[in-house]
């Protein structure tokens, strides 16, 4: 008598829904310490490198940097903030609007351009080109985001955050 693909053989253990393990293995689905498995809790820290400047939170018309909420356009750095920046919007954006930035030699700006990515014009692509400044163009919330995980590795990071009406 031939067995079919289905039947169960003595020398070849019963697996799990197609997987390598034997049935009789314990459960992995149940917690660690039912299953005879110890570790210590890991301590979970946020590190934001040297930065004296962390954006704490953000709405559509504000943002709250080391827990003081600005109403208008600001640039944020890890040792610097302009706040009231003065560009709302794309059209606003010139070279002249740029040179408090790079005052501080950055070598990337994170250009948040409101609620969505909107690119500058040319001649200031062409400048920041030109310097060898990284410029990462995206919507201002993730102009947020994105600022405090770079600045916490220690890189020369500055926000230029746009918001709307201003």
């Amino acid at each position: 008598m031939q067995k079919g693909k289905n039947e169960k053989t003595a020398d070849k253990p019963e697996t799990i829904l197609g997987t390598r393990k034997p049935v009789n293995q314990v459960d992995p689905h149940l917690p660690c310490r039912d299953r005879g498995v110890s570790f210590d809790p890991m301590k979970m820290t946020r590190e934001y490198g040297d930065g004296q400047h962390v954006i704490t939170a953000h709405g559509t018309t504000w943002i709250q940097v080391n827990q003081t909420r600005y109403e208008s356009s600001l640039v944020v750095l890890p040792h610097a903030l302009i706040p009231d920046w003065g560009v709302g919007s794309r059209e606003a954006l010139s070279l002249e609007s740029l040179e408090p930035i790079l005052s501080h030699s950055p070598e990337i700006i994170l250009l948040g351009t409101g609620p969505e990515p909107r690119f500058p014009a040319r001649e200031v692509l062409q400048r920041f080109r030109d310097l060898r400044i990284g410029l990462e163009i995206m919507d201002t919330p993730a102009a947020c985001r994105t600022y405090n995980a770079i600045m916490s590795e220690g890189r020369r990071v500055a926000a230029a955050l746009m918001l709307p009406g201003n």
